[in-house]
């Protein structure tokens, strides 16, 4: 069974097409860059979902979920936090530990 990170918040919705505005807690932003997939909790199960794009608004990180086309379902997100498992932790070179990021 994976280890879960928080690298993420669902603020809003961002424009018609169902981005998602979202609050990094990371400190590796380059890491939304190269997201494949998230994971969110609906109703106490995690789910896995298929990141389709990820761009970058005004400072604020955007992403969209596969399958998620419009505004109206995109919603369900809002103030859902958003987890990486723990295999795509980031390590900062050069110090003598690992950062959690959560």
């Amino acid at each position: 069974m994976d280890d879960f990170l928080l690298i993420a918040k669902v603020k809003s919705v961002h424009g018609n097409d169902g981005f998602l505005s979202i609050e990094s807690f990371s400190d590796f932003q380059d890491r939304f860059l190269k997201l494949e997939k998230v994971f969110a909790d609906f109703f106490g199960v995690r789910k896995e979902f298929i990141v389709e794009a990820v761009d970058y608004f005004y400072k604020k990180i955007v992403l969209k979920i596969k399958g998620f086309n419009n505004s109206d379902d995109a919603s369900v997100f809002i103030g859902k936090n958003l987890l990486v498992g723990e295999s795509k932790r980031q390590v900062c070179e050069g110090l003598p530990f690992t950062l959690i990021l959560s």
